[in-house]
């Protein structure tokens, strides 16, 4: 079984994985920070590093180590492996459906609950080995204009 690790690192994508990915407004703004000498205060804690990672197609940010929990839209029930083979099959070509073994429906792979959060974007902020897994609310309301919402994931790297 694989040991949790003590790094955590911070993911801020856009919340929806067909929304184009901002990599140049974003990049801009991050040396905006880093002039003015404010990216440490984007976070609540520190972070080692921050980068852009733009694949140019929908990937799926998560938790890197198991633990996760995966919830029908519909009644909740835990249905992870279910997931993890509708992922599989979606990144060898197929849909981003899952045929939901509790419900009986298909759900879109983004429309389902991951715990911890997890999110299907074409590109994230990523910083990394974070003290804290908070974005400071100016830095919040910045990222959401730059994608048109976004969301935070952390991850614990192994």
């Amino acid at each position: 079984m694989p040991r949790s690790s003590h790094r955590l690192d911070l993911l801020i994508a856009p919340d929806h994985p067909d929304r184009p990915f901002p990599a140049d407004a974003l990049a801009s703004q991050i040396q905006l920070w880093r002039d003015a000498d404010q990216l440490r205060d984007v976070l609540v804690g520190d972070h080692r590093s921050v980068r852009i990672d733009n694949p140019g197609r929908a990937v799926l940010y998560a938790n890197h180590q198991g633990g996760y929990r995966v919830r029908c839209p519909e009644i909740g029930e835990n249905i992870a492996l279910a997931f993890s083979n509708a992922v599989t099959a979606w990144r060898a070509g197929s849909p981003r459906v899952i045929a939901c073994p509790a419900c009986g429906k298909p759900h879109a792979l983004e429309s389902v609950t991951l715990s911890p959060a997890g999110v299907f974007a074409r590109g994230a902020v990523i910083f990394t080995d974070v003290g804290d897994i908070a974005v400071s609310p100016w830095a919040q309301r910045i990222f959401d204009e730059l994608m048109s919402g976004s969301v935070v994931v952390h991850r614990r790297v192994g």
